[in-house]
């Protein structure tokens, strides 16, 4: 009886460690916003990734996508300043 209690809370350790790993490796979310780029001054409409940026404070780290220059983006990403 212990060896089976003893297996079945280190199988619910086990899939609680998944969930926490797999929630810190992931982007939390997505976040779309218009806002004008610094770079350009003109106004862009901007995809950015939210992930945990402190203790408990989740906001936008990356940039995803961005209507000026398509998927792959590689300015300075200065918008997400302007993004928080």
């Amino acid at each position: 009886m212990t060896a089976e209690i003893f297996l079945v809370l280190v199988g619910v350790a086990g899939a609680v460690a998944a969930v926490l790993w797999l929630i810190h490796r992931y982007p939390l979310s997505l976040m779309h916003r218009t806002v004008l780029c610094p770079a350009r001054q003109v106004p862009a409409h901007v995809c950015f990734i939210r992930n945990e940026s402190g203790y408990g404070n989740i906001a936008p780290t990356d940039v995803a996508s961005c209507s000026l220059l398509g998927e792959s983006v590689g300015c300075d990403k200065e918008c997400l300043k302007d993004a928080r």
